[in-house]
């Protein structure tokens, strides 16, 4: 397919208060570019209903919520029936993104200026801050920082997961996205599986989104378990060497020092299970 054949699709994952998703799949829809096909993967515990009065909108329910990752996944199968070409553009969302009505028609200007295969973020809003779509893992401490400034492509870079984009033979060559950490980290394990196969990293600095992402200091005990189960997985099983040996080591001290201050309960049993190995869907609590 010509680049400037591209068609354009959208994934969303939803979870949580309809009114985002409404706000998400209306702002892809008020823009210069529409997407061709938009689905939504609805997680919600009671079935969501959308009212966009558009059939380009298709809603879709897995019978199980097995997480982000999985839900972008059942979504990319969803699209098979369309049966989109290698170089159509695909992409992944949060939820809680809206995209400005610029940002889908730049995003395929980006695109036909920049054919070759990449996983792409892009310039996102969050409040007064203004990020770019990639960053990098502190190797030695564990933080994963989104960068103000253009993005890096060191060894422990990412491309963040709230908007993305990739061609569809991408997604296919990497084998979508990992679906063991059920909520964060997936965007990181996924950049290192792309720059595994050969997929580069890139953001395009030209598109922007607005994304209400939650601090981690106001996370819920759910999600901060997640973060920090998900990080010592992540580091420890999936990070180039030497780092990985680095925090296999780091996890167990880490675990010892939360012990001994009397951390919140929470993180403890993060770390625990981490060390243990278990991923997937939290087994103490029904998300």
């Amino acid at each position: 397919m010509h680049p400037q054949e591209r068609k354009l699709y959208a994934v969303i994952v939803h979870y949580g208060d309809t009114d985002l998703i409404e706000r998400a799949a209306t702002s892809l829809l008020n823009g210069t570019k529409q997407p061709d096909e938009i689905v939504v993967v609805d997680h919600n515990p009671t079935a969501t209903v959308l009212d966009t009065g558009d059939e380009r909108v298709r809603l879709v329910r897995p019978s199980t919520n097995d997480g982000y990752g999985a839900g972008l996944n059942f979504g990319l199968g969803t699209l098979f029936r369309d049966k989109p070409g290698p170089a159509d553009i695909v992409v992944g969302m949060n939820n809680d993104v809206e995209v400005l009505p610029s940002t889908t028609a730049n995003l395929l200007q980006w695109w036909k200026d920049n054919p070759e295969p990449a996983l792409v973020g892009v310039i996102s809003k969050e409040g007064d801050r203004v990020v770019a779509g990639g960053g990098r893992v502190n190797p030695l401490t564990g933080r994963a920082n989104l960068s103000p400034k253009p993005f890096v492509d060191t060894a422990l870079a990412y491309v963040h997961g709230a908007f993305f984009s990739a061609p569809w033979d991408v997604l296919m060559q990497v084998r979508g996205l990992p679906e063991h950490y059920f909520m964060y980290w997936e965007d990181i394990s996924l950049s290192m599986r792309a720059r595994q196969v050969g997929v580069p990293l890139k953001v395009a600095g030209s598109v922007q989104v607005q994304h209400s992402e939650e601090s981690p200091s106001q996370l819920p005990d759910h999600k901060l378990y997640y973060l920090v189960r998900n990080g010592a997985l992540c580091l420890s099983a999936e990070s180039p060497w030497p780092y990985r040996h680095w925090w296999k080591l780091m996890n167990r001290l880490r675990l010892k020092y939360h012990r001994a201050r009397g951390a919140q309960p929470i993180v403890v049993e993060a770390l625990q299970d981490a060390l243990a190995g278990r991923s997937g869907k939290r087994s103490s609590a029904s998300l």
